[in-house]
């Protein structure tokens, strides 16, 4: 038996395949050439994505979507209860975000669901080169797109619907719905990605232990000496540090002021100028204040510390676990979708790999395995992976 809705929420079913959507590509492309500014083309998911780089499709996908009063949501066979769990979970989302940024959308999300992480890296979604990486991505079109897949974890699976609905908010806040808007937009206001990055995260995760921990680590070893010379993951840490700051020793009420006034005068600076009466460079070093009262104690213990070194700057060390009864550690490393099993041997301080799978790809990366685990009394170790057979 289907699930009842409320009335106000409509399903409309409807079906398109891969024709429908690469057409859309083409359209998309027309609509760049005929302008002066750098536009991306839009593949058949929608993701921003430039010509000759396209990943390898296993299967071709049958799309259906329900339509509801402010998005619609997009899915494939067997992924009709992850479309309805997305539609409330957005639904939900998206009235608070634009309640707090008192910015309501005036354009309807698309939310795009994909069953597994697999079928996710089927699509060129995340495919970007290394300029783009540092944030020259040209002009951003269709953030209206929220893509998500899930992993078996419904906490990461609504965490991703309410980052992709506070990005979509904050894209049309800033640079507005249309694509003409957008080029005129990205013209005019230049944010850094601390900012626009940093200020989804705050939007779409609460401060948790280990974003604590990450800035913590940060702070107590002087990563963030150059406030702006920080890129990637580490400036979406580092932008919601600094906007979990405000909140606190100002008021979250003021963040959408900072971010109306920004766009109204073009730079990040002039926002907190007009709002806190500070500038940028006052306010991070407030920031740094705070934090550094908030963890300078800890440098006073005295305890010994055990690094986990890493060969290359793209590994991700994770999931470390030690024996109950054993002299026994294990940790997992993670090179860009090659994942190792290590067993570190605290007694002999030697370690050992025991496990290897997967290849360099720069696909989204699968942190959910491989799945480890310790016996309770013996130095017998477990762990899961799953293979994608061919």
């Amino acid at each position: 038996m289907r699930k009842s809705w409320p009335a106000q929420i409509c399903k409309i079913p409807r079906v398109f395949g891969y024709r429908a959507l690469k057409f859309a590509g083409v359209i998309a492309l027309f609509l760049g050439l005929m302008r002066p500014f750098p536009l991306q083309a839009q593949f058949y998911y929608g993701s921003q994505q430039q010509f000759g780089k396209n990943r390898v499709q296993y299967q071709e996908f049958l799309w259906s979507y329900y339509r509801f009063e402010r998005f619609d949501a997009f899915y494939y066979k067997e992924g009709q209860s992850l479309a309805e769990f997305a539609s409330r979970t957005a639904n939900a989302h998206l009235t608070q975000i634009e309640k707090f940024l008192d910015h309501s959308m005036d354009e309807r999300i698309e939310i795009i669901v994909f069953n597994n992480l697999s079928d996710f890296k089927q699509s060129n979604i995340g495919l970007q080169t290394s300029e783009e990486e540092d944030g020259e991505q040209g002009t951003p079109i269709a953030t209206n797109k929220i893509f998500v897949y899930y992993n078996g974890n419904h906490h990461d699976f609504t965490a991703q619907v309410r980052a992709g609905i506070a990005r979509a908010v904050i894209h049309n806040m800033v640079y507005g719905a249309s694509i003409q808007e957008a080029v005129r937009g990205n013209a005019l206001v230049d944010l850094p990605s601390w900012f626009t990055e940093g200020l989804i995260s705050f939007l779409s995760r609460p401060w948790d232990a280990d974003l604590d921990a990450h800035i913590r680590d940060g702070i107590l070893h002087d990563k963030y000496a150059k406030f702006n010379r920080v890129f990637g993951d580490e400036s979406t840490f580092l932008g919601h540090s600094l906007w979990n700051y405000i909140a606190s020793a100002y008021g979250g009420r003021v963040i959408p002021h900072i971010v109306y006034m920004t766009i109204l005068n073009r730079k990040a600076d002039h926002g907190f100028m007009f709002v806190l009466g500070a500038d940028l460079q006052e306010i991070v070093q407030e920031w740094r204040t705070y934090y550094e009262l908030n963890y300078g104690p800890l440098n006073d213990l005295n305890w010994t510390e055990q690094k986990l070194r890493r060969s290359k700057n793209e590994q991700v060390l994770y999931g470390f676990q030690s024996s109950p009864s054993t002299p026994y550690h294990a940790w997992i490393s993670n090179d860009l979708g090659r994942s190792k099993v290590l067993v570190w041997n605290e007694a002999k301080g030697s370690v050992r790999r025991i496990y290897v799978n997967g290849y360099r790809t720069a696909n989204e990366v699968d942190y959910s395995q491989p799945l480890l685990a310790w016996h309770p009394d013996k130095a017998i170790y477990a762990w899961f992976s799953k293979r994608r057979e061919s």
